[in-house]
């Protein structure tokens, strides 16, 4: 968990120098229990729980090529408090449909 929190923190800081601070005043964050699935709400992050296992375990696992998963989801997780909940569309077009059509 330590890690997890550790790159959570740090996203936080930078996002909040590079983007503003959280309208909020704490965030939350836990894991859930899909290994490879991380969610994020206003105020809440869904870690999933590859995120908590060392390389150690992963390895035991069989799970080698998760690596870069781990080392990304809880800054990326950590964003959508920016992207989605704060940072929104400018105009509707600006949304990319289902599709990926503007």
């Amino acid at each position: 968990m330590d890690k997890a929190k550790a790159e959570a923190q740090v996203a936080i800081t930078l996002y909040s120098d590079l983007f503003g601070q959280l309208l909020t005043v704490e965030s939350r964050m836990t894991q859930q229990p899909y290994f490879a699935f991380g969610q994020a709400w206003p105020m809440l992050v869904y870690l999933p729980v590859l995120a908590y296992l060392d390389s150690t375990q992963r390895h035991q696992m069989g799970l080698d090529r998760a690596s870069n998963f781990v080392k990304f989801v809880a800054a990326h997780e950590v964003a959508h408090q920016w992207w989605g909940h704060i940072i929104g569309w400018k105009i509707l077009r600006d949304q990319v449909d289902e599709r990926g059509l503007r």
